[in-house]
């Protein structure tokens, strides 16, 4: 029970803080990340990886308007298990292309760009898990099962997403990013310990 009355605090002290973020890719008012002197936000070596990134918040944001519309008798754990599978798939797609992208010596170009990219995907991944958290509340009993399961595989995709953009995170001048990862972070392991104990947390009230 301890669990379940910190959620409600996390997330909105969360949720003020990420509120502000920039929601596009877009480097107008985004936080400036590259090192002084650097050409410009558009350097040919990032473009890829800009791309990738980009990719996956596009596909992710109508899934996450998707999720968040469930309510009543549309959350169904069917429904919420077809949408969060969709999610996950793109997140996975997204670490694979990451993974396997060039390296870039970041020291000598321009992260603004870049680091705007991330916070949009960023912010989208942690609204995605706040109305994760509140769909398993709501679901209670049924979410043990299938919903339970394609839960564990998003916050593992989440977390190798994580693992590969925290090299932005170190190599970002003003430290912009570090914040909503660990956000981020912070929420999966919230999940993952309702996750864990759900079978326990049935029917207590």
């Amino acid at each position: 029970m301890r669990v379940l009355s910190f959620i409600p605090a996390f997330l909105l002290a969360a949720a003020s803080f990420v509120a502000a973020a920039p929601t596009t890719s877009s480097a107008v008012g985004a936080p400036s990340c590259g090192p002084s002197g650097s050409s410009n936000g558009n350097d040919v070596a990032l473009q890829p990886i800009i791309t990738i990134i980009a990719n996956a918040t596009t596909y992710i944001q109508p899934l996450s308007t998707q999720l968040s519309g469930l309510s009543g008798d549309s959350c169904t754990p069917d429904a919420v298990s077809d949408i969060v599978v969709q999610i996950t798939a793109v997140v996975s797609t997204c670490v694979v292309q990451l993974q396997a992208a060039a390296k870039v010596d970041l020291t000598v170009v321009d992260l603004t760009s870049l680091c705007a990219t991330i916070y949009a995907l960023l912010t989208l991944v942690f609204g995605v898990l706040q109305t994760v958290v509140a769909i398993i509340l709501f679901l209670a009993g049924g979410a043990v099962g299938t919903v339970q399961a394609v839960v564990t595989n998003l916050l593992h995709a989440v977390l190798d997403l994580v693992g590969c953009l925290n090299i932005f995170v170190v190599a970002s001048l003003s430290g912009v990013l570090g914040p909503v990862l660990a956000l981020v972070c912070g929420v999966v392991d919230l999940l993952l310990s309702i996750v864990a104990g759900l079978n326990v947390l049935v029917g207590v009230h």
